[in-house]
């Protein structure tokens, strides 16, 4: 085997593209940030994030309610180990042969994979296994187990285990690619676990809204917040509502703007936030990371540096809500920013909301405009709870594009059986295509145990109905430990040498696994 040594790439430049984002993403921050306040004499301002807090709350709580069992599966998994198989079939319907010859119709229909693992988060232990079944040939052997300390391999041709640790990973990575992986640096095997369990996501988060969504509304001045009595048609309905008002001019948002970033260059426990994400991410190597963090600080202090040059918002920023018995029924929100006036894009939302225990619906349409185009994405939504039963339809559209969800769900107990439909339509001129994705099941949620089934297909013209059908069925259940092997050699890769370990590939997997793939498929390939 021969190791090749990267040499260092050049430092990537910050390009305008990041600077913009940053800049919009905060503007758009302001305009829409919830706040944690309550006051008994309430200001306009007051008022108005009230509003904001409230609705949000009422919404994530009809969430949780519809998800219950999820969630507390979701939660069990989390502090107890648990066992799980998840089984994939497929159902191909073809008479007539039109696309696949029956041969290769009946080897689909009698195939299947099942991939069995076994997970405690708590312990930091994950162990996997895949067994395939390809009609009359069955394959297995293939393991995997994880630690918060290593990762062990196991594959059907070889009787020992491979085994490596972080450390010893992070050497060998570091000798294929020196510039990605330094020395000094190793991927960490716990930020798997961290993932999986979300704990980490949710203190971040936690933070952030803590942190970033006080200051914003510490920041906020009180005489941009007015108040006023209105009526309102909300569907076939006139209703009184408040109608709060919070009209920024330029130099406010340039000011809150200067303070943000200000904030954000200051503040280690944020980078610290960033640093920890962007590691997690097994594509983003230690070296990557550093680069990214760099490139987020010279984008802040670039968008410092250019607020007043690059950034013009003529008109301000206007955002209203109206609200009834504390919920928000209308809003609309407005603000034209660009790098100069001759280059100015408005973006404009307006929309009704109704909120109530046993429906949710909402109806906006977002605008975009710029000197070179304009377009218009419309979002509704209509979740509905009767008794044991919900209805839902969502739709998001766009000149001639449109997606659509559509589903029902009857609910018995712990168990649940659903239908749903998730579609698309393009109508433009010579690109006409329609077509759905029919999803259906049912699924038993206990205190320590879960199963569901799952079935897909598609809908779309020119295909027979449940033409092609993907089956996927899953066992969950609670188990005492999750154990890893301990009567089965292993092989420590990572102890070895460069010369020894192109030695152990040479002399035992490679001979090893082209007997195992004769033997294997040789029989299974001759009847092909």
């Amino acid at each position: 085997m021969t190791i090749e040594t990267v040499t260092e790439q050049p430092k990537k430049q910050v390009s305008k593209k990041l600077i913009a984002i940053v800049i919009a993403a905060a503007v758009v921050l302001i305009g829409g940030a919830v706040s944690a306040f309550f006051f008994f004499n309430l200001s306009p301002k007051e008022q108005y994030f009230l509003a904001e807090k409230k609705s949000a709350e009422f919404i994530a709580e009809q969430f949780e309610k519809r998800f219950q069992s999820e969630k507390e599966w979701a939660e069990h998994a989390r502090n107890n180990p648990i066992e799980q198989s998840i089984q994939l079939s497929a159902e191909y319907q073809d008479p007539n042969g039109l696309f696949i010859d029956e041969t290769i119709q009946q080897m689909i229909n009698h195939s299947s994979i099942a991939i069995n693992s076994a997970v405690d988060l708590k312990n930091k232990v994950v162990s996997a296994d895949l067994q395939a079944n390809l009609s009359d040939l069955k394959l297995s052997g293939l393991e995997v187990y994880l630690t918060s300390e290593q990762i062990m391999l196991g594959l059907p041709f070889l009787d020992e285990l491979l085994q490596i640790d972080e450390t010893s990973l992070n050497k060998l990575l570091n000798k294929m690619d020196p510039y990605a992986f330094p020395d000094d640096e190793t991927f960490k095997f716990d930020a798997f676990f961290e993932q999986m369990s979300g704990s980490a996501f949710e203190e971040d988060w936690e933070y952030l809204k803590s942190e970033y969504l006080a200051f914003i509304y510490e920041e906020l001045p009180e005489e941009a917040f007015s108040t006023e009595t209105d009526s309102i048609a909300i569907g076939n309905e006139d209703i009184k509502a408040e109608k709060l008002t919070m009209n920024l001019s330029e130099e406010e948002i340039k000011a809150l703007l200067q303070s943000l970033f200000d904030k954000m260059q200051k503040d280690e426990k944020l980078k610290e936030i960033l640093e920890h994400h962007f590691s997690a991410q097994l594509g983003s190597p230690a070296k990557e990371v550093s680069e990214m963090l760099e490139a987020f600080d010279e984008g802040l202090q670039l968008a410092k540096e250019r607020l007043d040059s690059h950034l013009q918002i003529p008109n301000g920023m206007t955002s209203i809500i109206w609200t009834h018995k504390d919920l928000i029924v209308q809003r609309e929100f407005s603000i034209e920013f660009g790098p100069s006036e001759d280059e100015l894009m408005k973006l404009e939302i307006a929309g009704t909301q109704q909120l109530n225990d046993r429906e949710q619906t909402f109806d906006y349409e977002i605008n975009i405009e710029d000197f070179s185009m304009e377009n218009a994405l419309k979002v509704k939504g209509d979740f509905a709870v009767k008794d044991d039963e919900t209805t839902d339809s969502f739709t998001i559209s766009m000149d001639d594009v449109e997606l659509s969800y559509k589903g029902t769900e009857t609910k018995d107990g712990n168990a649940k059986e659903f239908e749903r439909e998730i579609g698309i339509d393009v109508n433009a001129g010579y690109e006409q295509f329609a077509g759905s994705l029919i999803w259906s099941g049912n699924a038993a949620y206990e205190k320590d145990k879960m199963n569901t089934e799952h079935q897909l297909s598609l809908d779309v013209e020119g295909l027979q109905p449940d033409m092609l059908s993907l089956i996927i069925h899953t066992d969950a259940k609670t188990v005492d430990e999750v154990t890893l092997p301990e009567d089965q050699p292993t092989k420590d890769i990572g102890a070895m040498s460069e010369a020894e370990l192109m030695d152990y590939i040479e002399t035992d997997i490679a001979p090893q696994f082209q007997e195992w793939l004769f033997t294997t498929f040789g029989g299974f390939m001759s009847e092909l």
